[in-house]
């Protein structure tokens, strides 16, 4: 997996996590967010546990098991359940909006605590990401949900905390370090689902087939990817590839939610095109000749 490019890991991770939230959206059609969020979260973690066995990788030290609890609680249950909350309220394009305000504040938090330069390019880069995800997000011109927006957001802060956590404290063992924070934030989900009263699962083949996407590539998949591409390059400019997520998430929703397609929403996919083109390229450049 080491020689596979960056460019394409962020297109593999680009494509996976903009089509779980359309995934999400259908999802919550059968199933009530909580149990969605335990469902989601547990098995994935069950998932990366019997592969890192089935791998016979060497049992996690006590200090994976602390970074991956803290990696859980902002990587895992803030993420994660503002990110399906949110989805109850929002369109798919609209959650992948506000959720990838994600690379700005990642730029932000690692200028503060990991002391990455904010070069020129970079700003501009997630500046031209930002507007086309505003654009993006609210092309609708519908109404919007204060709550969904208020989900979104908490989730972008979690996951932007995380992000910069996990950068500061590589982990010995990523695969391990996944199923790990998997497996204590899906513990969490399950235990209050099982508290709190919620409607019966509607489980039709369709929802299996969709929650088994949700799990195996929107979910864990993607999140050992993302750790790979983590681990080639600075923590802001990696972020910011993902601004490519809303424009798949929002294209999806107007093909299968019959979401309109506006001019704001093309000059977004524009923008985010240019932004994800002014920082790769930058990037690029940087892992060729390092400073």
């Amino acid at each position: 997996m080491s020689k596979i490019p960056t460019w394409m890991l962020s297109v593999f991770i680009i494509l996976l996590w903009g089509l779980t939230f359309p995934a999400l959206k259908l999802q919550l059609h059968y199933m009530p967010a909580l149990v969605l969020a335990a469902w989601r979260v547990l098995s994935s973690g069950v998932v990366v546990y019997l592969w890192a066995l089935a791998l016979k990788r060497p049992r996690p030290s006590r200090r994976l098991w602390m970074q991956a609890a803290v990696s859980a609680l902002l990587n895992v249950v803030m993420l994660y359940g503002g990110q399906i909350s949110a989805s109850v309220y929002l369109a798919p394009g609209e959650v992948a909006g506000l959720l990838y305000l994600q690379p700005v504040l990642v730029a932000a938090f690692a200028r503060l605590w990991l002391g990455e330069a904010l070069s020129t390019a970079k700003l501009l880069g997630v500046a031209a990401g930002l507007a086309g995800v505003g654009l993006i997000a609210f092309s609708g011109g519908g109404r919007t949900s204060v709550m969904g927006i208020v989900f979104a957001i908490s989730a972008a802060v979690g996951w932007a905390l995380g992000t910069v956590y996990v950068k500061a404290h590589p982990s010995d063992s990523p695969l391990w370090f996944v199923g790990l924070q998997f497996l204590m934030g899906g513990s969490a989900f399950t235990v209050v689902s099982l508290l709190v009263p919620t409607p019966t699962v509607d489980w039709t083949l369709l929802a299996a087939l969709d929650l088994l996407f949700i799990i195996l590539g929107g979910t864990a998949g993607a999140w050992i990817l993302w750790l790979l591409l983590l681990s080639r390059g600075q923590a802001s400019r990696v972020s910011t590839f993902l601004f490519g997520v809303p424009a798949v998430a929002s294209l999806v929703g107007i093909l299968a939610f019959g979401e309109p397609l506006s001019a704001r929403f093309i000059a977004g996919f524009a923008a985010v095109a240019a932004g994800i083109g002014l920082v790769s390229a930058r990037f690029v450049r940087s892992q060729t000749n390092p400073p």
